[in-house]
């Protein structure tokens, strides 16, 4: 096991390697495999000691593991008696599954940098954030897409106008616009309207040659 002390020596013996590097180059002649050597070795102890930080964690949690589990237990016990205690899964209304402390850099009214605690119950986890996002992304997508569709118009080969959502209900029937409707929620878009089939000028030109009608234009 790599312990705290080996890492520290470890640390030592880089930047010992760096040093001595620096004043070889200062002698060595550019261009030359020597100079080259040195350069190349140089780095790699760069490079080693920028995971430092790191190793030295490791090699800390190694060392206290024991210690660390007998922590995580009397920890877990008195987060679980404190839940019962405070009756907090009667209040949100389910089982607490997952319990997230943080202790993080902040700055208070003032700006004055200071520790934000506190704790998050249940979080969400990435991929329902991400479900989350994407319902939001697409609500607003429609919502713009709806007002540019209020402000766009339909003329028909008769020379009377009609709405976007109302020239695509009439186009594909009650029963048309049941089943697109059922399509796109299955597909995860519960935020279909009817105007979105002809939202812009292409989907228009696209919708009528879809369903042979001739003589409609688009106006915005």
């Amino acid at each position: 096991m790599t312990t705290v002390a080996d890492v520290e020596a470890k640390k030592t013996e880089l930047e010992s390697a760096m040093g001595i590097a620096v004043e070889a180059l200062k002698i060595l002649i550019p261009g030359t495999v020597e100079y080259d050597e040195v350069v190349t070795r140089y780095l790699g102890d760069k490079a080693a000691l920028l995971k430092i930080p790191d190793e030295r964690v490791a090699a800390k949690v190694a060392e206290n593991h024991d210690r660390i589990v007998t922590a995580k237990a009397t920890l877990t016990e008195a987060i679980t008696r404190a839940i019962g205690t405070l009756g907090l899964e009667e209040l949100i209304g389910g089982p607490v599954k997952t319990l997230t402390y943080y202790n993080v850099p902040s700055k208070d009214a003032q700006g004055v940098a200071t520790l934000s605690s506190g704790i998050v119950l249940n979080p969400l986890s990435e991929e329902a954030r991400r479900k989350i996002r994407a319902r939001m992304k697409a609500k607003k997508d429609s919502d713009e897409a709806e007002v540019k569709s209020k402000r766009a118009k339909i003329i028909k080969p008769d020379g009377t106008s009609t709405s976007p959502t109302q020239f695509v209900k009439d186009t594909l029937g009650p029963e048309g616009v049941a089943a697109e409707a059922q399509k796109a929620t299955d597909a995860g878009n519960a935020n279909w309207y009817p105007h979105t089939f002809i939202d812009s000028q292409a989907k228009f030109e696209e919708f009528c040659e879809k369903y042979s009608l001739v003589g409609y234009t688009r106006e915005t």
